[in-house]
């Protein structure tokens, strides 16, 4: 447990800081107030060690085991000097976490990281100046190489051990852990292994069939033949064109979903063409015929559509029937 990171500060927090956070912090997780129990106590306990100087040098230097010691009273500097199996007692840093994004192509084919990461650490020729550091503070580039597998999941995790900032001069490193994660992609979106892909169609290619081709994401490309849809939104399922799948030889699927794009505007002699063309088309059992009768009650005009499935009179007041209206 980090007494830092309990009370929301850092290790360069003054006195004052300190304090603030805490009464901030036991006010929100008071149990009177409905907090945790548990939680507010290690609150309390953190406060007791940062709060008293002694105390909290003992904690920077040697960790909590030690700071815990001296506030009971059993503190031995030559015990927290070499340990109890002649090991320093050393207060480890909290670990780095470090988001880095790359394209969905890195993710399907497979590739190498690379990331430059500056490490703090504290000099050890010194206690405070020296040529080589700044008060006391060194930093080292580390160039660090992540090896993503093809097929690895989003947000792909690796870990750095113990080359994570040295926060103070006793402590030791933490370690760093790397996300990686893919950026939105212009066609394709991934759900685990399958590949998602949504395209437009007109709807001369819906009603008459359509050939496309797919660049993928290793550059090879596909030819994709439709024939006419039989729905005017319709999903393909094609196999092994998907994400690899890791310690697999195996791929996902693409998943192709159609989106038929209607026209905006038809003008009247187009119109008249496609309702001849497309007359014949309808089945019967779906066709309505409309029969206009000069059949008028209080002086309403009535239209009977007549199917083969069901018979409705509906009255109408719309102009489409100004033409009735003079029969």
């Amino acid at each position: 447990m980090d007494y830092y990171d309990v009370l929301n500060v850092d290790e360069n927090s003054t006195k004052k800081s300190i304090k603030i956070s805490y009464r901030r912090l036991v006010i929100t997780h008071h149990p009177d107030k409905g907090g945790d129990a548990d939680i507010f106590s290690r609150i309390n306990h953190a406060y007791n060690i940062l709060s008293d100087d002694t105390c909290r040098r003992i904690y920077d230097e040697h960790g909590h085991e030690s700071a815990n010691d001296y506030l009971m009273g059993n503190f031995n500097p030559l015990k927290s000097k070499f340990g109890s199996n002649s090991a320093p007692g050393i207060r480890r840093s909290k670990d780095i976490t470090i988001y880095i994004k790359t394209s969905l192509e890195e993710f399907y084919n497979g590739s190498v990281i690379e990331h430059n990461y500056k490490q703090q650490i504290w000099c050890k020729d010194c206690k405070s100046k020296c040529s080589k550091c700044n008060n006391g503070i060194l930093y080292v580039t580390h160039n660090l190489s992540i090896d993503l597998p093809a097929g690895a999941s989003d947000n792909y995790r690796t870990l750095f051990p113990d080359i994570g900032d040295e926060v103070t001069r006793y402590a030791s490193p933490g370690d760093i852990i790397i996300y990686i994660k893919h950026n939105p992609h212009k066609f394709f979106k991934r759900h685990n292994s399958d590949l998602i892909m949504h395209k437009n169609i007109s709807l001369s290619d819906a009603l008459c069939g359509f050939t496309f081709i797919i660049n993928h994401l290793d550059d090879f490309t596909k030819t994709i033949m439709e024939k006419p849809l039989a729905n005017f939104t319709e999903t393909r399922y094609i196999k092994d064109m998907g994400m690899p799948i890791v310690n697999e030889w195996n791929y996902g699927k693409l998943i192709i979903c159609y989106i038929v794009v209607y026209p905006t505007k038809i003008n009247k002699k187009l119109h008249n063409v496609l309702r001849l063309i497309l007359k014949d088309e309808f089945n019967e059992t779906n066709q309505i015929v409309i029969d206009k009768i000069d059949n008028k009650k209080n002086g309403e005009c009535i239209e009977v559509y007549k199917t083969y499935k069901y018979n409705a009179i509906i009255p109408s007041n719309n102009k489409s029937i100004d033409q009735c209206r003079q029969m």
